[in-house]
């Protein structure tokens, strides 16, 4: 239903391919601009690390299945 990534490039293209909806948390690298890219195409929801709490993971999950088939 959800693929909870850390937004490398592989992992991403795979997801979109099979049109699968992200929750992203990147960590370093090229991640967060993919993230970026997932928010801006509507395909996925970014989290940032230092904001993360089980309410705003588990909300994500729920928003990204509901909203973006």
């Amino acid at each position: 239903k959800v693929f909870i990534t850390h937004c490398g490039g592989l992992g991403v293209q795979e997801a979109m391919y099979h049109e699968t909806p992200m929750v992203g948390l990147p960590m370093f690298g090229d991640q967060s601009k993919n993230g970026q890219n997932l928010e801006i195409a509507g395909i996925g929801k970014i989290l940032q690390w230092n904001e993360l709490s089980v309410n705003l993971l588990t909300d994500s999950i729920d928003d990204v299945i509901s909203n973006l088939k």
